[in-house]
This record gives structure tokens, C-alpha cells and sequence, in this order.
């Protein structure tokens, strides 16, 4: 729709022309004015409805980015329970309650971190697959083995060629 008025829009420009010479001379100037009115409302119509499109879709971008926040935000909260350091190891005991922490064998503890990265991976990463999104690729090794390191984990994995499969190595 958008196309057709701004395809009329041209062509009426081009009639205002054409017309405008030929009927000056004659003394119909009606016609050279009506085209002329026509153009203009055509063009502001057209300008109207690109705005209200424009708009609606920086409302759209504003809801995805607002649920792609709480999808990250949810994410770092899920690896902050499924990484808390031993008493031990914690430098600060205060960062996650203990009234939070839910104990979990360790190879779903990894499962769940694993999943956890990956999704991170994907909230922070262009050029996503469709396999990595439907949860059948993993991110790549490397980018995977720095986290769990920051993450203060003894672990690493391995990651197959075609990267749909993973493997923990035990730290």
C-alpha cells in the first residue's frame, strides 16, 4: 500500500509537469492545481501512515528487548544458584543466601549450567542457529570453557565437531 502511494505520488509529480506546461498556456490552471492538491494529501497520507508504522514497530523492538532483559536476567539468576563457591572458596558469603541454594547432584548441576550458558550464549550472541535455538547445537568449546572457568568451576567440556554434542571433563 505504502509502495502504490508513494508509486502515485511520483507519477502525480510528473503529471503536475507535463500538465502544468500545457495547460498554463491555455489557461486551465485548475487542472495543474487539483493534481497538485492531489500529490500533496497523497504524500502526507503516505508520511502519516510511515510514521504510525515506524512507531508501532519501536514499540515491538522496546517488548522484545524488555523480554529478552528478563530472559538474561532469569538466566544469570539460574547460573548464580547453580555456581555459588563452597564456603570455602567464596570471598564474599553474602552474594547468594543459603536459603537459596538448592542442593543438586553434580552432573545435573553441570547439565543445568551447561543449558544456562547456552542460552546465555544465545541472549548475547548474533548469528544464532535454528539447531542452537531448538537447543540441539552447543556453543562453541572454548567460549564455553572460559565461562565455566569465570564461573569458578573445575570442570571443562568438550565439544564434538559438529557441535551436537557435549562432554564434561572432570577438573
Amino acid at each position: 500500500m505504502d509502495t502504490l502511494l508513494a508509486t502515485i505520488t511520483a507519477l502525480t509529480s510528473f503529471a503536475l509537469v507535463v500538465l502544468g506546461i500545457i495547460e498554463l498556456s491555455r489557461g486551465r490552471w485548475f487542472v495543474f492545481v487539483s493534481l497538485g492538491l492531489i500529490g500533496i494529501v497523497s504524500s502526507i497520507y503516505s508520511a502519516s501512515r510511515t510514521s504510525g508504522s515506524m512507531a508501532a514497530l519501536i514499540d515491538k523492538l522496546d517488548t522484545a528487548n524488555k523480554k529478552l532483559d528478563q530472559a538474561k536476567k532469569t538466566n544469570d539468576d539460574i547460573l548464580a544458584q547453580l555456581t555459588v563457591p563452597s564456603k570455602s572458596e567464596s570471598h564474599d558469603a553474602a552474594e547468594v543466601p543459603p536459603s537459596k541454594v538448592m542442593p543438586v547432584p553434580a552432573n545435573q548441576q553441570q547439565d543445568a549450567i551447561l543449558q544456562a550458558l547456552r542460552n546465555e550464549y544465545i541472549l548475547s550472541h548474533d548469528g544464532i542457529t535454528s539447531a542452537m535455538m531448538a537447543g540441539l547445537q552447543w556453543p562453541d568449546e572454548n567460549w564455553l570453557n572460559v565461562r565455566l572457568k569465570q564461573l569458578h568451576q573445575t570442570w571443562s567440556v568438550r565439544v564434538s565437531p559438529d557441535r551436537t554434542n557435549v562432554s564434561t571433563i572432570p577438573g
